[in-house]
């Protein structure tokens, strides 16, 4: 399974693991167990980690799937990090999820470190 999505009890956050190539096929079915934890945890930070995504949808499916996403939910983005380099993940993809999402008033930010991440996500 590209994506696993887990409930963090250490952390209290909802956390998605993505895992080689993960189209936004993919982040749909994910988001229906998303809205389960959430519900049943009575949660609404989520931590996805893409850092191993190595490839993902076209822009234009991102760019809607942006658009749909739940606004109630604040949203963490673990992203390679890149300083200095190419990235070999779907880091530039998912800075754009995070630019258009945000257009779209979801509170969302990338981060290169899970415990800054985690931080941001409880303030």
């Amino acid at each position: 399974m590209p994506q696993e999505v887990s409930f963090g009890a250490e952390n209290e956050v909802i956390r998605i693991k993505s895992v080689g190539d993960v189209p936004t096929s993919e982040w749909k079915k994910s988001m229906v167990k998303v809205l389960e934890l959430k519900e049943k945890h009575r949660i609404n930070y989520l931590l996805v980690d893409s850092k191993e995504q190595v490839s993902t949808s076209e822009y234009g499916e991102i760019f809607e799937f942006a658009k749909e996403f739940p606004k109630d939910i604040k949203m963490a983005l673990l992203v390679e990090d890149i300083a200095g380099g190419v990235p070999h993940t779907t880091e530039p993809k998912q800075r754009f999820l995070e630019a258009i999402a945000s257009q779209e008033q979801v509170t969302v930010k990338s981060f290169v470190d899970e415990g800054e991440a985690v931080r941001w996500l409880k303030n």
